[in-house]
């Protein structure tokens, strides 16, 4: 039986939250997060930012690559 968190956020959300979170100190490319997650690049390309907007990721931008990396680590340990 699923927990609850499984059941309140969205899977594809919960699996690129609980990758950021494994490797808390990695920036990753949003492919790169599409690719280790199997969440179709749509998907990420439409989740991610609106995490980084929140403060939930921290952008950084190194010539025209945009890479994110988890901001806001103690809050998610507790649920991930």
């Amino acid at each position: 039986m699923p927990g609850i968190i499984e059941v309140l956020i969205d899977k594809n959300l919960l699996k690129i939250l609980r990758l950021l979170n494994k490797h808390q100190e990695t920036l990753f490319h949003l492919n790169k997060i599409s690719a280790e997650t199997g969440v179709p690049v749509s998907s990420v390309f439409r989740i991610v930012p609106k995490l980084a907007e929140k403060g939930v990721l921290e952008k950084v931008v190194v010539g025209k690559l945009k890479l994110y990396k988890l901001t806001q680590r103690k809050l998610l340990e507790r649920f991930l």
